[in-house]
């Protein structure tokens, strides 16, 4: 298990924003992003915006980083999809793959 502060988490999950948002709005003094994602599913053509947060919140006891998912706005179906994108980018700051040599 790997400890990373606040700020690498933050400025981690900006650098990769674009994976999991269209258009992203930051506070930086809570640590939270307002995110807005637009699901867009050609064959039935549905194009749908998804408004969730992401904070980071200080769990003090064990010094670790707790990160808060919420649904503003949208398909609940579609909302955790987006979270789990999102979740498996924090996995990979968690758990990088390992690097192999020739």
């Amino acid at each position: 298990m790997t400890v990373y502060d606040y700020q690498t988490v933050f400025d981690y999950l900006l650098d990769k924003a674009d994976a999991f948002s269209n258009q992203l709005v930051l506070d930086d003094n809570q640590y939270k992003l307002f995110c807005s994602y637009i699901h867009e599913d050609i064959d039935m053509d549905i194009k749908e915006e998804i408004k969730f947060e992401i904070q980071l919140l200080n769990n003090e006891e064990d010094d670790i980083v707790c990160v808060d998912f919420r649904r503003v706005e949208g398909s609940s179906m579609e909302y955790l999809n987006v979270v789990q994108k999102v979740r498996k980018l924090i996995d990979d700051l968690s758990h990088p793959a390992p690097i192999t040599t020739l």
